[in-house]
C-alpha cells in the first residue's frame, strides 16, 4: 500500500495532467475543423506548388495538414537523405540536409507500425505537440 503523501502526489499527476490533455484536445478539435472548412473552401494558393503527401487513411483530414516541407520530411523519412544533398547544400542550393534527422526518423519508426507515412508524420506531431503542451504547463506549475 502506498504511503499517504505518494498516493496524493499520484493524485494530483493525474490531475495535473487531465486538464491539459483536455485543453489540448479541445484546441486540436477546433483547429482541426478550421483547416479542414478551409481546404474545402480555398484553394491551396502557393502551397499547392509543392506536391504534398497523401495518406492512404483520412486524407480529407490530414491531408489539409501536408504541404510546405511534408513532402521533405516524407522524402527524408521513406529515404533518408542522399549523398548529394550535402553537395547541393554547400553550394547555397535547397538540401534535404538542411532538414534535421529527429522528426522524420520517428516518423520512420511509427511508419514502419502504421505502413503509412503521412499518416505518421500526423500522429508524431500531434503527439510531440500535446507531450510539450503537458511539459510546458507542468514546469509552469512548478514556478514560484
Amino acid at each position: 500500500q502506498d504511503p499517504p503523501a505518494r498516493a496524493l502526489i499520484r493524485t494530483r499527476g493525474r490531475r495535473a495532467v487531465r486538464r491539459p490533455v483536455v485543453t489540448f484536445l479541445i484546441v486540436a478539435a477546433v483547429l482541426a475543423l478550421t483547416v479542414w472548412l478551409s481546404s474545402q473552401h480555398f484553394e491551396p494558393g502557393e502551397a499547392a506548388l509543392v506536391t504534398r503527401p497523401t495518406p492512404r487513411h483520412a486524407d480529407k483530414v490530414i491531408g489539409p495538414w501536408l504541404f510546405w516541407d511534408a513532402g521533405v520530411y516524407q522524402t527524408i523519412a521513406d529515404d533518408g537523405y542522399a549523398r548529394s544533398d550535402r553537395e547541393t547544400f554547400e553550394r547555397g542550393g535547397e538540401a534535404r540536409i538542411a532538414f534535421f534527422p529527429g522528426y522524420p526518423f520517428t516518423v520512420r519508426a511509427v511508419a514502419g507500425v502504421l505502413d503509412d507515412t503521412p499518416l505518421a508524420m500526423a500522429l508524431v506531431t500531434f503527439t510531440a505537440g500535446l507531450l510539450h503542451y503537458i511539459g510546458m504547463l507542468l514546469l509552469a506549475s512548478n514556478m514560484p
